[in-house]
């Protein structure tokens, strides 16, 4: 199934586009209970003190970009029904344990822009837009936004871990 945004068509994944994840992770509070251990290295990233999480999104980012050959990025979000999926009408699939996320393949710009009205830091107020999973296509490293935790988690190649 496509999409219309911003102009041009946009794929809406499906449970084939996920099933190297779906069942893979593990319950607990570590790095594999949100990116399954496919990878042979892990990263966990936080905003630097006094650094915006506007300007602490861009630089994740931009650093997964500068990493990454031009190809698209799937874009997960959950769907909590408080806050804006993108795509509300679009087809969902379950992750994890049976939570609803919207799955579309789209890129770096979309991943920092389609996203409004999603609080991540509660103390602070601050409205974002990275949240959820973001990993390209083909498959060479993933990120999850832990939006209550206020940071984000990593896992691909040796060398990128090495360089955060």
């Amino acid at each position: 199934m496509d999409v219309t945004k911003d102009g041009r068509s946009w794929r809406i994944g499906t449970a084939s586009d996920v099933a190297w994840l779906a069942g893979q992770t593990t319950h607990g509070f570590s790095i594999t209970t949100a990116i399954p251990p496919v990878f042979d290295a892990y990263a966990t990233f936080y905003p630097p003190d006094g650094v915006s999480i506007e300007a602490h999104e861009r630089a994740v980012v931009d650093e997964l970009t500068e990493h990454t050959p031009e190809q698209p990025w799937w874009l997960g979000y959950l769907d909590t029904g408080a806050h804006d999926i993108v795509f509300s009408l679009a087809p969902k699939l379950s992750l994890y344990w049976d939570w609803p996320y919207l799955l579309v393949e789209a890129g770096p710009e979309q991943a920092l822009t389609w996203r409004t009205g999603h609080m991540r830091e509660f103390v602070n107020l601050t409205w974002l837009h990275l949240d959820g999973l973001i990993w390209p296509h083909p498959l060479e490293w993933m990120v999850v936004m832990r939006w209550l935790a206020g940071r984000g988690c990593g896992r691909g190649g040796r060398r990128w871990c090495r360089s955060r």
